[in-house]
């Protein structure tokens, strides 16, 4: 049911300062991108095999709709295409009229298949491009502007080669590919065309121009792939043909920067014609809702209307995402960043930012840290080259927005060459519950980490546990933060991340902060505890809750040496772990909690190699570490952050997990390495290892399991067979029972 709603009456209205407009009204009007022909194929209704048909979607050869992904499958078996005629061609006044015309494509790839588009003007092709998805140095692409060749083959790289490099495809179903978006700009004023192929965080942008005069209009557009063999799908989506023109403009007076509405049946036309308008302004973000939970969220092109798929929802709030996709790279090389246009309000904020290199950055807002050394990578992960980072919930105070990046380090702040290419920012729906948020800050074992991951989980793909804790936590409850940053202790991680974790915060949200193994190395015990105190004092007048984490035990070659029983505290594998008691008698005067993980990695690692450090070192690395013997491999962060989840949720902490996501792995000596949380708040399945020869089964007990613990074996039919019992101590422990001669027993413990 579409039911067209006078959202006048019924939005929330908030009135904008004329500043906040960064396109100027004239006597002719603002200048605005009208949406003219749009195709997102909800419905098979969108498309046709007619071929005398105009303003409509012609599917040709093999090419179908599918309703499954709401989209036009293309089967090459016997070629398949997708023809759009229009019955009135776009043309132009003036410069202004700029033309886009874009579509999605998912990209199944196989040898000797091409994909391609034309962009048609009159019975010629203004755009031509063609590429064979499927990598082999063979294949013959090309890129042209009226007929020409917009880009060429060069020593290295052939154009076939430059295209997919901005692509992504699957060698399968198209589907599974990560979705590729071409869009082509074109001036039939200046004559000229550029044409943007994106993926991801790849952004190809290619520029053409043509002489002849005959081009006046755009009047249609091919998609096809060649016959094959064998077919892998590739599926069209959101196909969209917009211009730039002038139209009337709204009463200053009038303007609002979000308009919330109640839902009305599966489908609901909202009027934004009154929405903030300007050149930063192209899409809007829509956001349907039930009871303050999320029922779904997408973008859409910023218009007069906008028809929002409101099926299961109560509620609806519609945003203006503003888009900075020019900002100056220069600008990022010093201390004053980059302010951008137009005025926004009071609030809260979502960021994302896309980076131009893999250059090592923090990026701090309004001179607040909101991300911290963002293109870190390590053991397993490829090389970054310009990530997308996304951060949310985070305060605008003043009207403004500034932008800046920096490099902070235990010997002083620099301004590196990293820019940022792309900014999106909206506003946070307010017909959402909000999330509490949980910002961490730390150093190497607890920060995120880039460039994907190439190698094994055992061993390698060095991760830190703050990047696997969501795993765990519900998200939808919780929002999490990532401040830590390698090499950093608490006097930097004050002066840096703190100031930007307390006041994107509120009251109630949560700081976690692990301390004490590089303010071991780099700092001083004294100056560890002066600065948490200073940590939890700004957290207390802000009303946020403080919680400190003890490192976890590692294997750092410096400690391979013979110890006294003294000397041998606060080394990297013992406990405590480097200043952990420390960290603890700090939390209990400062009143505030704390999470022992030195304890229990340390306990837990000597479960499963051993309390020596020089053999455990060695198993270490091969499994719950990397080679450097210190850091955390996929696997050991995994397991680290599934013990934080639980003591936080144990402690009361929070109250919501996700007991539905479980990791394991089994490691080189055969353990099985399991990380989940469960809501029982008992971690004894975390606390004993079993395994079994020819003759016995044997039960290995944690360090420091309290009480007495009871294995017991039974037979088949559940007949007690044998039960011995140990009390738990500082030592890991092994309980031996024969196997049993019948057909089948299993084990009971106890504690």
């Amino acid at each position: 049911m579409k039911k067209f709603l006078n959202t006048l009456a019924l939005i929330v209205m908030v009135i904008m300062l004329v500043s906040t407009l960064s396109v100027s009204a004239d006597s002719d009007g603002i200048l605005k991108n009208k949406v003219l022909y749009s195709w997102d194929f909800s419905s098979e209704e969108q498309t046709t095999s007619d071929s005398s048909l105009t303003d409509i979607p012609i599917l040709n050869g093999s090419a179908e709709y599918s309703a499954d992904n709401q989209n036009v499958k293309l089967n090459a078996t016997s070629g398949a295409g997708m023809t759009v005629n229009l019955s009135t061609p776009v043309s132009y006044e003036t410069s202004e009229n700029v033309i886009n015309i874009e579509f999605d494509a998912n990209l199944g790839s196989i040898d000797k298949q091409y994909f391609t588009y034309e962009i048609k003007s009159g019975e010629s092709n203004l755009i031509e491009c063609s590429f064979m998805p499927y990598n082999k140095s063979t294949a013959v692409g090309y890129l042209k502007v009226d007929g020409v060749d917009i880009i060429e083959d060069t020593d290295d790289t052939n154009v076939n080669k430059q295209l997919i490099n901005y692509i992504s495809s699957a060698k399968g179903d198209g589907m599974t590919a990560v979705v590729t978006h071409f869009r082509n700009e074109i001036n039939l004023a200046d004559r000229s065309v550029t044409v943007y192929i994106t993926s991801g965080s790849k952004l190809g942008t290619f520029m053409g121009s043509f002489d002849t005069s005959e081009y006046n209009s755009i009047t249609g557009l091919n998609i096809n792939i060649t016959k094959n063999s064998t077919s892998r799908y590739t599926y069209i989506d959101n196909v969209k043909i917009t211009q730039y023109q002038r139209v009337a403009p709204p009463d200053p007076s009038e303007l609002v920067s979000d308009i919330i509405t109640n839902a009305d049946g599966d489908t609901t036309t909202v009027d934004t014609s009154k929405m903030v308008y300007g050149d930063t302004i192209k899409t809007f973000l829509v956001t349907t809702a039930k009871d303050g939970k999320l029922v779904k969220q997408y973008t859409t092109d910023a218009d007069d209307s906008v028809n929002v798929d409101s099926k299961n929802a109560e509620d609806i709030e519609i945003l203006p995402i503003y888009t900075y996709d020019n900002l100056a790279e220069s600008a990022f090389n010093t201390e004053n960043g980059v302010t951008l246009d137009g005025t926004f309000e009071d609030g809260r904020y979502n960021f994302s930012f896309q980076k131009s290199n893999g250059t090592l950055t923090d990026i701090y807002v309004n001179d607040y840290m909101v991300g911290n050394n963002i293109e870190q990578t390590g053991k397993g992960r490829g090389t970054p080259k310009g990530s997308l980072y996304s951060v949310n919930d985070i305060k605008i105070e003043g009207g403004s927005i500034n932008i800046s990046t920096r490099r902070d380090e235990y010997n002083g702040r620099t301004y590196p060459n990293a820019p940022i290419s792309t900014v999106t920012i909206n506003k946070v729906p307010q017909i959402l519950e909000r999330k509490t948020k949980i910002t961490l800050m730390g150093d190497s074992l607890v920060c995120d980490y880039y460039g994907g991951r190439r190698e094994s989980d055992l061993g390698s793909n060095q991760t830190g546990w703050g990047q696997q804790l969501g795993n765990f936590i519900d998200k939808d409850k919780y929002e999490i933060l990532n401040l830590a940053n390698s090499g950093h202790y608490a006097k930097i991680l004050y002066e840096t991340a703190t100031g930007g974790a307390i006041y994107n915060s509120q009251v109630g949200d949560i700081v976690i902060y692990q301390c004490g193994y590089n303010d071991y190395k780099r700092s001083s015990k004294e100056e560890m505890v002066e600065y948490m105190t200073k940590m939890v004092q700004d957290a207390k007048n802000a009303g946020v809750r403080m919680i400190f984490v003890t490192p976890p035990a590692t294997c750092d070659p410096e400690d391979w040496l013979d110890h006294t029983a003294e000397d041998y505290k606060n080394t990297s594998y013992t406990y405590p772990v480097r200043f952990g008691e420390t960290v603890i008698e700090t939390a209990k005067n400062l009143d505030v909690e704390y999470i022992d993980l030195s304890k229990y990695s340390y306990d837990y690692l000597t479960l499963l190699y051993g309390s020596d450090i020089t053999e455990a070192g060695e198993l270490y690395i091969q499994n719950l570490g990397v080679k450097d013997y210190i850091h955390l491999s996929y696997a050991g962060a995994m397991k680290w952050a599934s013990y934080i989840a639980q003591t936080l949720f144990d402690e009361n902490c929070i109250d919501s997990i996700n007991t539905d996501f479980s990791y394991k792995v089994t490691d080189t000596q055969n353990n099985e390495i399991e990380c989940k949380v469960t809501e029982s708040k008992d971690d004894s399945f975390d606390r004993y290892l079993i395994s079994a020869d020819d003759e016995n089964i044997n039960v290995r007990i944690m360090a420091h399991t309290e009480g007495n613990v009871y294995v017991c074996l039974y037979s088949e039919n559940g007949k007690l067979q044998n039960v011995q019992s140990v009390k738990g101590n500082e030592n890991v422990q092994t309980v031996t029972l024969p196997i049993s001669h019948e057909s089948g027993a299993y084990i009971k413990m106890f504690d």
